[in-house]
């Protein structure tokens, strides 16, 4: 492993990236990263990947996706796609029937008045990214106190919501199979296969894939969960959104 402190990746050619590769590979693992270019009000719905690093190599060009998590765990902005983990959201449940005489909030139902009690104040936006992260937070959290509805106690509980983050989208306008936690539409990292060779004149790879001598780093950091990039990331990201 290659030891740099600048974010871990290091540039090279496809002179110097033919000497990286495994003998017997037939693809590479790539990390992404994606920026949602998007406009609702328009109706047009975009993600186009800035920035791709080669995080590892296989021996072959099936759609693996046990073997991509591995990958994605060896790097440190994609560990969050890695063995084990998914999203599960926490989210307040109604356990009856509540009516204010107007309106009916049946069981089941999201509770509208223990949203403040789910992680961050709101389960639907903030997650984790094991299910034992989520079940650790329920068994932490005191019991929800019922509220009164027009006379009625509105009872609630916690339910464990969990999302893949493995995505099959082997149809046309598909992204074929990848990783990814933010969903098809976000800006995030995802990580894929692409079989070899690959495309341009230069390849950007793990430093833990290079070897001292060859190519030249890569200016960091680069954030594990990129809500806010930095350094070259956050120059390209921009780049695309200007454009």
């Amino acid at each position: 492993m290659r030891e740099d402190g600048t974010g871990g990746m290091v540039e090279v050619s496809q002179e110097e990236f033919a000497q990286l590769v495994p003998p017997g590979a037939a693809a590479a693992i790539v990390a992404r990263y994606d920026v949602d270019r998007s406009d609702s009000s328009t109706d047009f719905f975009q993600v186009r990947t800035v920035f791709e690093v080669v995080i590892g190599f296989s021996p072959h060009t099936r759609d693996t996706f046990s073997e991509m998590r591995k990958a994605a765990a060896q790097f440190t902005p994609t560990e969050h796609l890695g063995p084990g983990k998914t999203i599960c959201r926490v989210r307040a449940v109604l356990t009856r029937n509540v009516t204010d005489g107007s309106t009916v909030w049946w069981a089941e139902q999201f509770s509208p008045w223990h949203m403040n009690c789910e992680p961050g104040g709101d389960g639907r936006r903030c997650h984790f990214m094991t299910r034992q992260e989520a079940e650790d937070f329920i068994a932490s959290s005191p019991p929800l106190i019922p509220y009164d509805v027009g006379g009625q106690l509105a009872t609630a509980e916690f339910r464990i919501f969990e999302e893949s983050i493995e995505h099959r989208e082997k149809y046309a306008g598909g992204k074929g199979y990848y990783l990814k936690a933010e969903g098809t539409y976000a800006s995030g990292w995802s990580v894929c296969k692409y079989p070899l060779p690959l495309r341009g004149e230069s390849v950007v790879v793990a430093s833990y894939l290079a070897r001292p001598g060859i190519g030249r780093l890569v200016a960091g950091p680069w954030e594990a969960v990129p809500d806010a990039p930095t350094g070259k990331l956050a120059q390209v990201v921009e780049e695309a959104i200007a454009e």
